[in-house]
């Protein structure tokens, strides 16, 4: 029988979602510290800017270049969204906004997925901050450029009279539960999914340093099955990261 010191011990799951504290910054009586979500927030939005083919040396070679084919798709992708939602004639005065948010979004997705690297859209205070952002702006917005008849967003015509309260009701309630709705479905989406590779891959490694014996060599072998499980999740990862971009 094995003893207990050879048992391997596998960290919790959610051990790579703890805020670390980086830099302590705290001035009149607010903190303002910077922690490791802010960090890889930050490095993945400039990594987004230095992607940007105008960064590159000269103009020639952006028809050329692997990040010019990268933002073209990003470009086109956004640019679909926002005529087909807004029209080919006031939607691209918001493409820039749409754009910015998609490439932001999608980049930090994606630098999650690159190991001992952090994840901020894995964290609800984020989404729900870019959520409540957009939220804000898009009734500034409709108040702007509808006035009060932005109000009849919330009653539906040819309503009976009758029911109108009810209506009005629980129209608000959904407009108001968007921010929560497109917030917790990013942020679970890619927490599940980094949990779900967390745990496999724990797995996988348990049962690769089982202790010596024919059992043991036996399940040293099956370990394959949870590692070939976890190749096949990281690629479905990667589309998760980019389909939640889009739906956001």
């Amino acid at each position: 029988m094995a003893s207990s010191s050879n048992l391997t011990l596998v960290a919790s799951p959610l051990e790579q979602f703890e805020p670390t504290m980086l830099l302590p910054i705290a001035f009149g009586g607010f903190d303002f510290s910077l922690t490791i979500i802010g960090a890889f927030f930050v490095l993945s939005i400039a990594a987004a800017i230095l992607m940007h083919p105008a960064t590159e040396e000269s103009t020639t070679t952006y028809a050329m270049s692997r990040n010019a084919a990268v933002y073209d798709i990003f470009h086109e992708t956004a640019l679909g969204m926002v005529v087909d939602n807004a029209g080919s004639k006031e939607g691209p005065r918001y493409f820039s906004f749409i754009f910015a948010l998609f490439v932001g979004i999608i980049v930090c997705n994606m630098v999650g997925m690159v190991p001992y690297s952090f994840s901020s859209t894995a964290h609800i205070m984020v989404t729900l901050t870019l959520g409540l952002g957009m939220f804000i702006g898009v009734t500034v917005l409709g108040v702007n450029i509808h006035g009060k008849h932005f109000l009849g967003l919330f009653n539906p015509p040819g309503a009976p009279l009758g029911m109108a309260p009810f209506l009005v009701m629980i129209e608000i309630v959904s407009y108001v539960f968007r921010v929560v709705s497109i917030s917790v479905r990013l942020f679970a989406n890619i927490m599940a999914g980094h949990m779900l590779l967390k745990i496999l891959s724990g797995f996988a490694f348990a049962m690769c340093v089982a202790p010596v014996g024919l059992s043991s060599a036996l399940i040293s072998i099956g370990h394959l099955a949870p590692l070939g499980v976890v190749f096949i999740l990281i690629g479905l990862e990667f589309a998760v990261a980019a389909i939640q971009a889009f739906v956001f």
